[in-house]
């Protein structure tokens, strides 16, 4: 068993290496620079385990970016806010939900300056959001002093281990016991999912998941 959880971590350090080297956000003098720029700079960290302190219902709401949230009524958002919501990517756009929860993609591709731009526009929106934050964004350098970018002003942030996914021997279609240990398989609504379970939900509402 120790021997699993030696080659386990020598994996996940081979691969936050991998990812630093191509796939970091920023150079590193610009790294460098940023944190002691903003080396005052107040943020929170949590875990999975000390994040579950913001649980305020047993349900949440897992928010996309699908043009569906366009057809919610003012009373569909009054129930959505009587309860924590999950938002993936862009749907902290939605000036009727202020998610509890924040995970973005922050793909190193040409996206990731229109994310910027729109974190930029929507700060307000995730002001009290706590931002999710795993192991492989961290590996390219993803933090709030180094990007704080890619944050809210004097963010608190989850900081966990990115899971591993559910692989296939084969192309196949799945069965019930394939997600008998992680429900990620590909793509973060699916990471989401499967963080809204390690937190203890019991009820999850899927919204613009179109």
């Amino acid at each position: 068993m120790a021997s699993r959880r030696t080659t386990r971590s020598f994996n996940y350090l081979r691969m936050g290496i991998w990812e630093n080297a191509q796939n970091r956000y920023i150079p590193y003098h610009r790294a460098v620079y940023n944190y002691f720029k903003n080396w005052k700079l107040n943020y929170e960290t949590y875990t999975l385990n000390t994040v579950k302190r913001f649980i305020t219902s047993d349900t949440v709401f897992i928010v996309g970016a699908g043009p569906s949230l366009n057809r919610l009524t003012k009373s569909h958002f009054e129930i959505i806010a009587q309860h924590d919501s999950f938002a993936i990517n862009y749907a902290f756009l939605k000036n009727e939900i202020r998610p509890t929860y924040l995970q973005l993609s922050l793909e190193k591709d040409w996206g990731l300056k229109y994310m910027v731009e729109a974190l930029e526009h929507g700060r307000e929106q995730v002001r009290d959001s706590v931002f999710f934050l795993h192991t492989k964004a961290l590996s390219r350098m993803a933090h709030p002093k180094s990007t704080p970018e890619f944050f809210s002003t004097n963010p608190k942030c989850c900081i966990y281990r990115l899971p591993d996914p559910l692989r296939l021997e084969k192309k196949r279609p799945f069965t019930k016991t394939d997600f008998d240990k992680t429900v990620f398989y590909r793509g973060t609504l699916t990471l989401v999912l499967e963080l809204a379970l390690c937190l203890g939900y019991k009820n999850i509402v899927l919204l613009g998941i179109d």
